[in-house]
């Protein structure tokens, strides 16, 4: 593991610990958060996280039953895979190994690994999804990672990425001291299907209105991620 991921990735538990205990003074996003938790545990669940993986699911018209396998790239600490179920395969890949005991401790596959150069741990259309969350910004150049996404997808697989849209948060784009690539909508879309993938979806999104999506059961999401109302960073999907 290098020490510029590590040191990353301490920086990522630190902010994670701070939200956490800012969140502890309760108000409207707490009841929204308790909400969410109770809707986990309805589903036999662990807590909310678990209810993001099914929502991605959805968005790109993957049935949530039988055997699949999902990978994340650039996991952090692993709150995107919490959904856990039987003959779900779920692989979390990092280039830094802060949260392997984690990994383990949930069930999850852990292989530490620079996505930016080295080859993904799956064989060639073995993996039904992958997910990319707030990690391509952090590459100078994500062609060689879009190119294995692309070989471990089986053929219908879909390929979900989230990154902050540099049209809508302008230079606050940077106060991630590691954020190297900024993306619009459309330099995003013109990436993906350059490398054979078929565009599903685009939303202006962010963590709140995803939120309120899995609360509301989608029933308001024209309304939470139009280019109008919706959040600073795009939200999107593409087929194989």
């Amino acid at each position: 593991m290098s020490d510029d991921a590590s040191r990353y990735l301490q920086q990522y538990e630190r902010s994670r610990a701070d939200a956490t205990e800012n969140r502890r003074l309760g108000g409207i996003a707490g009841v929204l958060r308790r909400r969410l938790d109770a809707q986990a545990a309805a589903l036999g669940q662990s807590d909310r996280h678990a209810l993001f993986l099914p929502r991605v699911l959805q968005l790109c018209g993957i049935a949530d039953e039988g055997s699949l396998t999902v990978m994340e790239l650039g996991a952090g600490d692993g709150w995107a895979l919490h959904y856990a179920r039987p003959q779900l395969t779920r692989i979390a890949v990092d280039a830094g190994s802060n949260f392997a005991g984690r990994f383990a401790e949930m069930g999850i596959d852990f292989f530490e690994r620079d996505v930016g150069i080295a080859e993904l741990p799956a064989d060639d259309d073995s993996v039904d999804v992958v997910m990319i969350n707030h990690l391509i910004e952090h590459l100078a150049d994500p062609t060689h990672m879009i190119a294995q996404c692309r070989r471990v997808l089986r053929p219908g697989g879909a390929l979900y990425l989230r990154t902050p849209d540099i049209t809508r948060v302008g230079p606050r784009f940077y106060d991630d001291y590691t954020h190297i690539h900024p993306y619009t909508p459309t330099s995003l879309q013109q990436l993906c299907t350059a490398y054979g993938f078929s565009h599903l979806f685009t939303f202006a999104s962010d963590h709140s209105r995803i939120n309120l999506d899995l609360l509301t059961h989608g029933r308001l999401r024209r309304w939470l991620f139009g280019r109008r109302f919706g959040g600073g960073e795009i939200e999107a999907a593409f087929r194989k």
